[in-house]
């Protein structure tokens, strides 16, 4: 039986209207860890999406005045409940810059899917494939062992306090970067382990490293092939090995150009090629 994407979405939303201020999409983003958000009208109605890339190179006087709607992108790709999710997978892959799709069922946002939705699903099978597993024993889990929780570094900036908050474009890396235990793995990883940890750490991406803690290359949902031969494939073979570093002291400015649109997703920060840290784009809005 096909899986469709109402078997997959998320139903819970989150949404921001195209006339709130660009200072509470921001503020959505980072709470609740997206990369974007849908924009709807009072009746429901998706109009537009806004992701932190948008968000990112926005002046600071303009951002204090702007709207959503403003900055928002459209027209907006999306998709109904009964689509099957390897037309999603598809339609991702090619035209979601935002790694989401809506979902909508007679003109009305109903939920959206992620490739991280997608990912799971591949890693995880349906539920009746896992009941079955569990029943006969085949069932398994990868072990915890070859995934890391790294503590870093550094730690994300306290709430604003007035006159004695810096203002943003003073931060440097080690100010922002994330602190609260960074998620890695190493190249001899295997990819359905990696899958996993993107999965209940909600990361879209992860730094690769070796022993030694150095940076070799990293990871993403968008590296992982589109069928399930991955299961018996290490992180090794699907790594990007290029890989874009800044250090402790780099300045907003240097964290921006890498992080623009059409850049970077996030950037490890390094330190004699040791990782220290990570700076995504919703830890600069």
């Amino acid at each position: 039986m096909a899986v469709r994407a109402r078997d997959v979405m998320t139903h819970l939303l989150v949404t921001v209207r195209p006339e709130e201020p660009v200072a509470r999409a921001r503020r959505l983003l980072a709470d609740h860890g997206f990369g974007a958000l849908p924009v709807v009208d009072p009746d429901g109605r998706i109009v537009g999406i806004v992701g932190a890339a948008d968000l990112l190179d926005l002046p600071e006087p303009q951002a204090r005045t702007a709207t959503v709607g403003s900055v928002m992108c459209t027209p907006v790709l999306t998709a109904g409940p009964d689509t099957e999710v390897h037309v999603l997978d598809h339609r991702l892959a090619r035209y979601g810059g935002h790694r989401v799709m809506p979902i909508v069922e007679r003109g009305r946002l109903v939920g959206v899917v992620t490739r991280g939705d997608l990912l799971r699903r591949r890693a995880h099978g349906g539920v009746i494939e896992r009941l079955v597993g569990h029943l006969r024993g085949t069932h398994r889990r990868v072990p915890a062992s070859t995934g890391r929780v790294l503590r870093v570094v550094g730690s994300r900036p306290g709430p604003a306090t007035g006159a004695d908050e810096p203002p943003h474009t003073l931060l440097c890396a080690r100010d922002v970067m994330n602190g609260h235990g960074l998620v890695t793995v190493t190249p001899e990883t295997p990819v359905e382990r990696a899958v996993e940890l993107m999965s209940v750490h909600h990361v879209s991406e992860m730094p690769v490293v070796d022993g030694r803690g150095v940076v070799v290359g990293v990871v993403g949902e968008t590296d992982m092939p589109p069928d399930r031969t991955w299961h018996a494939t290490t992180v090794a073979a699907v790594m990007t090995t290029d890989v874009v570093t800044l250090g402790p002291d780099a300045s907003y400015d240097e964290m921006t150009r890498v992080l623009a649109p059409g850049g970077l997703r996030s950037v490890p920060i390094t330190e004699d090629g040791v990782l220290r840290g990570v700076v995504s784009r919703r830890d600069l809005i």
